[in-house]
């Protein structure tokens, strides 16, 4: 077993011991999201919980790369916990020429849709899990 010692925005790290499961990351190779993107790690610890990472990148000064980290006791939780997650929730308006609603709309779409392709990847990945 690994110590892991995760970041958290706001909130002291979350350490543990236990393993690495599964990572995703979404990667924005036509630059629809301006170079923002998000990734999903999730562990077993050593005690026999989950934690669910979930990490926001964004190049932008104005807006702040986000780190949240969740220990949860059954693989059901992972979801519940994803589910609550907003992709779009950091995105700075005043980075949008002219406050450009509708530039900002895309944006925050093309997120919401990648980090949604994201949690079915890390859910299909603790599906193999489950079953070993």
């Amino acid at each position: 077993m690994q110590t892991f010692a995760l970041n958290r925005t706001g909130l002291p790290d979350l350490t543990f011991t236990g393993e690495l499961l599964a990572t995703v990351t979404g990667d924005d190779p036509d630059g629809m999201t301006e170079g923002r993107y998000h990734s999903i790690s999730t562990y077993r610890t050593d005690d026999g919980q989950y934690v669910v990472c979930i990490e926001c990148h964004s190049p932008f000064d104005s807006e702040m790369s986000d780190s949240i980290a969740e220990a949860v006791d059954t693989v059901e939780e992972i979801e519940a916990t994803l589910s609550l997650y907003d992709p779009a929730e950091r995105l700075n308006s005043e980075l949008f020429a002219q406050n450009d609603r509708t530039s900002q709309q895309a944006v925050a779409s093309c997120l919401t849709k990648r980090f949604d392709r994201l949690v079915l990847q890390m859910l299909n990945a603790m599906e193999s899990v489950a079953r070993v």
